[in-house]
């Protein structure tokens, strides 16, 4: 709430250079929506400068772009985690929803398909950087691989109708 809020904004006073502290300030920010949405992407942003090496962010802030229906942008993010750990579940996760609502379902179905090969890897220490990057989200990874049973093969028509109640409104950007 607002006082975990005013008490991270003072620790951030002390340590403007403490990536996890503006990690945490995403993150309460991430549950307010509307505007924390900006200023979670922008707390990220400011992580992600600070720890340039860390997949998490890039992931996070993809995760906040699919939610606002900016889907391109997104799919940049998701790259960007991918080039920095190329074994991350939720990634490629965020990957195949992104080119899905782009229309791209073959494409879509490669990432589910490296999400499902990259989740069968050892489990790591769980709260640990490694522990995130190779946790398996069952619940999303079961969603996507239903919306890609309906969605179009490669030699079918192209149809955007399982998209459209599937995914957040908004344009394809």
């Amino acid at each position: 709430g607002p006082a975990a809020e005013e008490s991270l904004r003072g620790a951030l006073a002390l340590a403007p250079g403490d990536p996890i502290l503006w990690e945490d300030l995403a993150r309460i920010n991430m549950g307010a929506g509307g505007a924390g949405a900006a200023a979670a992407l922008s707390a990220l942003g400011q992580a992600a400068g600070l720890d340039p090496t860390n997949a998490v962010y890039p992931a996070e802030a993809a995760e906040l772009l699919l939610g606002a229906g900016r889907r391109q942008a997104a799919l940049a993010l998701c790259g960007e985690a991918l080039r920095l750990e190329p074994v991350f579940p939720t990634a490629h996760m965020l990957e195949a929803e992104a080119l899905l609502g782009l229309g791209r379902a073959q494409e879509a179905r490669e990432s589910l398909s490296r999400a499902a090969r990259a989740g069968s890897s050892a489990p790591s220490e769980r709260g640990s950087y490694a522990g995130v990057i190779r946790r398996f989200d069952q619940e999303r990874f079961a969603r996507l691989e239903s919306l890609l049973r309906a969605a179009p093969c490669p030699a079918g028509p192209p149809s955007r109708a399982p998209l459209a109640s599937a995914l957040a409104p908004g344009a394809d950007r």
